[in-house]
């Protein structure tokens, strides 16, 4: 590596360092709203009692950012993910991401309750490998990141299946096939509570979609 390039990697280094040191209040308060929320309890009992057939891993906390379009500012994020697959060790071809986002939407905070589908995209499938691994992330095997689902919610989310297909087209754009998003509302601490009872509700209606 050139002295050109070693500098250039040091500086891209320091650039990232500073914009993490900058988010970590944004999306500690993210965190925060999400732990009064009890996220981390809700998806913790889906994981351990998962629909029928199926096997849960996780939860775990996420914390990312995503590019707000026609911007150089970046929208802030924080999920409590649990991730789920059918039983027996021939059925790693997808996985299913449940999650649950705070993410900051101007001086507001979204709430979003969805799923995605992951496909399995490492090289080779080792059972023992894969089954240490899935315990910490889903990241090592599968193509796709935390993010919460990008796309408007459908007029009546919960009457398509909760895999995530059959998502028609809805204003403002289309949601992608391997995703959906089951909930979708600003965040009122004044509500909180009335808020909890809707998660609770919208996390039973998906688990009876699933089986």
């Amino acid at each position: 590596m050139s002295n050109k390039a070693r500098y250039e990697d040091i500086l891209r280094r320091i650039q990232q360092k500073q914009a993490e040191e900058a988010s970590q209040p944004k999306q500690d308060d993210l965190a925060t709203v999400l732990d009064g929320l009890d996220a981390l309890g809700f998806l913790e009992k889906i994981k351990r009692r998962p629909p029928e057939g199926r096997v849960g891993f996780g939860p775990k906390v996420f914390r990312g950012h995503t590019a707000i379009s026609h911007s150089d500012e970046k929208q802030y994020w924080c999920g409590v993910l649990v991730w789920h697959k059918p039983k027996g060790y021939g059925h790693y071809q997808t996985l299913g991401v449940l999650g649950i986002w705070a993410v900051e939407v101007g001086d507001a905070v979204e709430i979003i309750v969805g799923t995605k589908t992951l496909a399995f995209s490492a090289p080779i499938f080792n059972a023992e490998s894969y089954q240490i691994q899935m315990k910490r992330s889903f990241k090592t095997y599968y193509d796709g990141d935390a993010s919460p689902p990008d796309q408007p919610s459908p007029p009546n989310p919960l009457s398509l299946r909760a895999r995530g297909d059959q998502i028609d087209t809805v204003e403002g754009g289309k949601i992608p096939e391997n995703q959906a998003v089951f909930l979708r509302v600003v965040y009122d601490r004044a509500k909180r509570l009335e808020l909890r009872d809707k998660l609770e509700t919208v996390l039973a209606q998906w688990r009876a979609a699933l089986g």
